[in-house]
Order: structure tokens, then C-alpha cells, then sequence
């Protein structure tokens, strides 16, 4: 009767120390980023891979159109900037859906674009790109 008891402290205590020591954080793994570090991952991002052609002002057109905004935008536009035929004949707008489908391969969703980009092939760097282009205002 005595080791019965016994046995059950011993796998009482074993059962807390595992339940504590596999607690949701452990058991889930690290947290995914939010939309902020997306946001902040996808600036660093655009640095590399478009500042050289695009600001993020209001009204500064470069090279490329200003991003500012640019989420929910009817394609080709932007005022002041003289976009492609290929843009100007857009009828969608710039969602993150369809910002995905272009930025993975720019020349295949719009053939005859400017755009010197190749693409951006990593789908996390486009989520954190998009998340960043969506903070723009």
C-alpha cells in the first residue's frame, strides 16, 4: 500500500515537471513575426531590391512610381508618372494578392514592363515586402 502511494507521488511529480517544462511557448515553438516585424523585414527588403528605383514619399516618382500608397491602387495609376502601355492597359488593382503574383515574375503578369526587377523568387521576402508596401500611406 505504501509503495502504491509512493508511486503515485513519484509519477504525480513527474507528470507536473513535464506539463511545466512543455509549456505552449516550448510546445508551439518561437512565435511567428506580426505584421510589424513583417512590415520591418520587408523594408529591409525594398532597400535592397527597389529603393534604387522607387520612393516612398508622396509624389516622388523616380526612376519607378512612388510606392506610397500603392496597396489597393488601381494599376498604372500614379499621378505624374508616365507608366508603360503595358501598365496604363491594367485593370486590376494593386492588392496583396495580385503584388504576390507580380513580384514573383514581373514581365510574365505584365509583359512589356519597364521594370528592370527580375523578381523577388523567396514568397517570405515578398509577404514582409507586401506587408511593408501595405504600411505605406
Amino acid at each position: 500500500m505504501a509503495w502504491a502511494a509512493s508511486s503515485r507521488a513519484i509519477l504525480a511529480g513527474i507528470v507536473l515537471s513535464v506539463t511545466v517544462g512543455l509549456s505552449p511557448t516550448v510546445v508551439r515553438g518561437a512565435p511567428s513575426p506580426g505584421p510589424a516585424e513583417d512590415a520591418a523585414a520587408g523594408e529591409v527588403v525594398f532597400k535592397k531590391r527597389c529603393a534604387a528605383c522607387h520612393a516612398v514619399a508622396p509624389g516622388q516618382n523616380r526612376l519607378g512610381p512612388t510606392m506610397a500608397g500603392v496597396v489597393g491602387r488601381k494599376v498604372g495609376s500614379t499621378p505624374g508618372y508616365k507608366f508603360s502601355q503595358a501598365f496604363k492597359d491594367g485593370k486590376i488593382a494593386w492588392t496583396p494578392k495580385n503584388l504576390d503574383k507580380f513580384l514573383a515574375n514581373p514581365r510574365v503578369v505584365f509583359p512589356g514592363t519597364k521594370m528592370s526587377l527580375a523578381g523577388v523568387s523567396d514568397p517570405k521576402d515578398r509577404t514582409d515586402l507586401i506587408r511593408y508596401l501595405a504600411s505605406l500611406k
